[in-house]
């Protein structure tokens, strides 16, 4: 069981009795997810006001496509200089956070340390400031985690991707397609390779299974965007496939 349980809202447990939730506080007691601080027991998703307060958000206006935030001086929301000259296959992408400090230690935690739990954190910023998300039944038709290699997944035990994926589908009643885009061929640490080179490694790294996205309205969920290099590839193989439309959220993005 991973340090200090971060125990959800009440909203998350359902039907489990309080009295049952006040016991496993008590020997569980809920700790902050980034400074690891004791919180109260119906403190929401495990980030404490403190770490939250410090978690910048990505400015605006940003470029309409791939999200990436202009100089102050930009006046309104268009298409930025590189979807102009190098469109990328999706066609909208929104992040909520920078991807710095006090985030990336979440997030880093979240990936690979078995911090769990800190998907009722993400989800629900998501949910909360993510416009693609509103009106989601209307405007999406599945939901699709950025898929882990197999040899990956058995590594990590769980795809981060995929859990934020199912507490959004929860939220907005919109079905996820868990197996339906896989990737099937390892890929070198993407943190290590310029754009051009993961754009490069990345070609032909995923399959979609074809007749299961015809026409369909996507939206992908990853945690970090830096390049979006593999945003951009997922959707190449969505579209491909017959998707009609492939948007995406991240928790953070790298500026």
């Amino acid at each position: 069981m991973e340090l200090g349980v971060v125990v959800p809202r009440a909203g998350v447990w359902g039907g489990v009795d309080r009295s049952v939730r006040s016991l496993i506080a008590l020997f569980f007691p809920p700790r902050c997810g980034v400074c690891v601080m004791l919180l109260e027991a119906d403190s929401g998703g495990g980030i404490c006001p403190t770490c939250t307060a410090a978690m910048r958000h990505v400015p605006e206006p940003r470029c309409i496509q791939c999200g990436q935030p202009f100089p102050d001086s930009a006046s309104a929301e268009h298409r930025c200089m590189r979807c102009l000259k190098d469109p990328p296959h999706f066609d909208r992408v929104r992040s909520v956070f920078v991807y710095e400090e006090p985030v990336q230690s979440a997030i880093l935690d979240f990936k690979f340390h078995g911090r769990s739990g800190l998907r009722f954190f993400f989800s629900e910023t998501l949910l909360t400031e993510s416009d693609i998300l509103s009106e989601a039944p209307r405007r999406l038709d599945a939901i699709v985690p950025v898929p882990l290699h197999r040899f990956k997944l058995i590594e990590r035990g769980y795809n981060q991707t995929a859990l934020l994926a199912e507490e959004l589908s929860r939220a907005v009643g919109v079905r996820v397609e868990r197996t339906g885009l896989r990737k099937v061929r390892r890929t070198p640490p993407q943190s290590s390779l310029p754009r051009e080179e993961r754009e490069r490694s990345l070609r032909g790294a995923f399959q979609a299974e074809r007749g299961r996205f015809d026409g369909r309205r996507i939206l992908m969920v990853d945690d970090v965007m830096t390049t979006g290099a593999t945003l951009s590839e997922c959707a190449r193989t969505l579209k491909a496939a017959g998707a009609a439309r492939v948007e995406a959220v991240t928790v953070a993005r790298a500026l």
